[in-house]
């Protein structure tokens, strides 16, 4: 990356950082209310499944699939059920889809890592249907701390838009457009397994306006084709 690239990037990183810590309202990146758990670095491939508590609208249940489509780029999926006690006990299945792609690597001059996120996330369940379309950036910096061990601090800005089908005034349907943020931490136990977790702050009123919290432990076996 050139250096008047790489100042632009770290500019737009810093920006949205700043949104997300005095925004009032905030919109999540992925299907529902959970945090993304999303590293500042492409993987191969991997597999995860979490838990997540958001509050009024419900408990998460939730499994994530990384694959690298080259060095820089890759393509997640996501998919689970909630039981939303705030949409009066009816449990939402969610699925959504993201591309993320490597717009910086640590060096001298920049020794931190940046994921740029974006997707299409869908959730339903009681005859209503949400739509999101996020677009963000996961910062971050590995640090080793022996064989296969690190750990990973990341902060993941993020802007998206937020509706539903049948909600708001007579059911009408209603949109937001909201920033918000992640913050977590990665620990790599071994070259293939990782624990996570993760904070969520505040939601739209689309969804929700609570906080969430997550764990989750990821799997990373060998690529089936290397790149």
């Amino acid at each position: 990356m050139y250096p008047s690239t790489r100042r632009w990037t770290w500019l737009a990183v810093v920006g949205m950082v700043a949104c997300g810590l005095s925004s009032p309202r905030v919109a999540r990146a992925q299907a529902w209310d959970y945090p993304a758990f999303q590293q500042s670095h492409v993987v191969d491939r991997e597999f995860e499944g979490g838990v997540a508590d958001g509050g009024n609208s419900g408990t998460d249940f939730l499994f994530q699939w990384r694959e690298g489509l080259s060095m820089l780029s890759q393509f997640s999926l996501d998919a689970g059920l909630v039981n939303s006690a705030g949409r009066g006990g009816h449990d939402i299945g969610f699925v959504g889809g993201q591309y993320a792609y490597q717009l910086a690597q640590p060096s001298p001059e920049l020794p931190i890592e940046i994921l740029g996120t974006g997707g299409l996330n869908f959730a339903f369940g009681n005859g209503t249907t949400f739509f999101r379309i996020p677009v963000g950036a996961s910062v971050g910096h590995r640090f080793p701390l022996g064989t296969g061990v690190a750990i990973t601090p990341f902060v993941h800005p993020k802007i998206g838009l937020d509706f539903c089908n049948s909600c708001g005034s007579g059911d009408k349907g209603r949109s937001e457009l909201g920033v918000g943020m992640d913050l977590g931490a990665n620990l790599d136990l071994s070259a293939m397994f990782s624990l996570r977790a993760a904070f969520s702050v505040g939601g739209t009123s689309v969804v929700s306006q609570d906080n969430s919290f997550g764990i989750a432990l990821a799997w990373r076996p060998p690529r089936l084709i290397p790149h």
